[in-house]
């Protein structure tokens, strides 16, 4: 992989970033760290996202159907485990939160919920796997891009 392509978008959350190749989305994420891709030896500002940057700031601002709205194509990336946990992430519904726990026993696996919480940490797909939907028991739980930012998501859907 030489060549990473990636769109800025411009948010009330801040600023993000959509990285990939021309036919497909690799990463959507705040504060994103080149590093993470010693391979990637260009990196190109580009156009191919559009679509996706609109549909992500329109969900940003309060439209509930401008994500599932598009037709996202999500690499397999990451380990099965991993896989599983962001599928059943993905049919959480805006405005709902689901535990660890209870994930972790949608996917077969009941005492898997800190394995669950570190596929969540590990996810590429910032609003295309909305893991800010997954929660602690009692707790807001965690959020690799500050518990702040979670909050706000959490209470934005809620309104919608």
């Amino acid at each position: 992989m030489n060549t990473i392509f990636y769109t800025n978008i411009t948010t009330a959350f801040g600023p993000m970033k959509i990285y990939g190749q021309k036919s497909m989305i690799h990463r959507v994420c705040f504060d994103f760290i080149e590093t993470q891709y010693p391979t990637v030896k260009y990196w190109k500002p580009c156009d191919f996202f559009h679509k996706e940057a609109k549909a992500i700031k329109g969900f940003l601002s309060g439209d509930k159907n401008a994500i599932d709205a598009l037709c996202w194509q999500i690499p397999e990336t990451g380990t099965d485990f991993q896989q599983k946990v962001w599928k059943q992430i993905q049919g959480i519904p805006t405005g709902k939160t689901l535990s660890y726990g209870s994930l972790a026993q949608k996917i077969g696996n009941p005492r898997s919920a800190r394995a669950v919480g570190n596929a969540c940490n590990a996810n590429p797909f910032l609003f295309l796997v909305p893991c800010h939907r997954v929660v602690g028991h009692n707790t807001i739980g965690g959020f690799g891009w500050g518990l702040e930012r979670k909050e706000s998501l959490l209470a934005l859907e809620h309104k919608m």
